[in-house]
């Protein structure tokens, strides 16, 4: 995760960056425009709290987020959204931090535009992909099999799949990756309904991908979560795929259903996750 550097105590020079507005206002038209507005004077109050030295801003699409080196040379990061579901995502990374795979939460602010999350920042924070090895990425997921029920109710990621399946015209995908055919999307929607019969309400990351999956000092870790309930065979199917391990292979080493890994894995192609 790329950073832009301010100096210390250079609070003043931290900003959203102009393309963040831009993006949470087209998405959340109803709460965008109130959120920017805010945002600033919610960072201002987290900093003084925290006695932040540096501010780092940090890349995002839909998000404020900076890193903060605070009271006893603390590295947290501050995290705001105007996603109505971002206090769910929250409460999901609170039960991450408690399950040991995860960063610890400090503070949650809810409000009518928004939410802060102050949680630690992993370091060194470099990406799974490509350097775990099976066990360790098994190991991610061991403690999700037995997990809790959520401390708030949370939509099942099968709701989330089931949407993007059933848009033709998806604009958010992988780079170099075109939209599933209407053929395909409607094989994965029949795999789903299968699926969905006794999906889990567990707690589900929903998307342990790309720069989600983190090494830090105590191993790999998990951030931003989507905020949903759901089988932890589609997480596995996702981390397999995003980092190039085989689908029944940490299937087997997790100690989780293959066939049902295998068959989430291929819902998750067709929805281009």
């Amino acid at each position: 995760m790329t950073t832009r550097e301010n100096g210390p105590r250079d609070r003043e020079q931290v900003t959203v960056p102009a393309e963040i507005v831009r993006a949470a206002c087209t998405r959340w038209p109803d709460r965008g425009p109130a959120w920017a507005t805010s945002v600033n004077d919610g960072l201002d109050e987290l900093c003084r709290r925290y006695q932040v030295q540096t501010v780092k801003v940090m890349d995002a699409r839909y998000g404020f987020v900076v890193s903060v080196r605070a009271a006893g040379d603390r590295l947290l990061v501050l995290k705001s959204t105007p996603d109505p579901a971002g206090a769910l995502q929250a409460s999901a990374a609170e039960q991450l931090a408690e399950l040991g795979i995860g960063p610890t939460v400090h503070e949650v602010v809810e409000s009518d535009v928004g939410t802060w999350t102050v949680m630690d920042q992993v370091q060194p924070g470099t990406r799974a992909a490509g350097s775990s090895s099976l066990e360790e990425l098994a190991s991610l997921l061991r403690p999700l099999v037995a997990a809790s029920p959520p401390a708030r109710a949370l939509p099942p990621i099968s709701e989330w799949l089931r949407q993007r399946l059933r848009n033709g015209g998806l604009t958010d995908l992988p780079p170099g990756v075109a939209p599933a055919s209407s053929d395909e999307r409607a094989r994965a929607l029949s795999t789903l309904d299968d699926l969905v019969a006794d999906e889990a309400r567990s707690l589900c990351h929903g998307d342990p991908s790309g720069g989600n999956v983190l090494r830090g000092s105590r191993g790999l870790q998990l951030v931003d979560p989507r905020g949903v309930s759901g089988d932890v065979e589609y997480d596995a199917a996702v981390l397999a795929l995003k980092t190039g391990q085989q689908v029944a292979a940490l299937a087997r080493q997790t100690g989780i259903d293959v066939a049902r890994v295998k068959a989430w894995g291929s819902v998750a192609i067709a929805a281009r996750v």
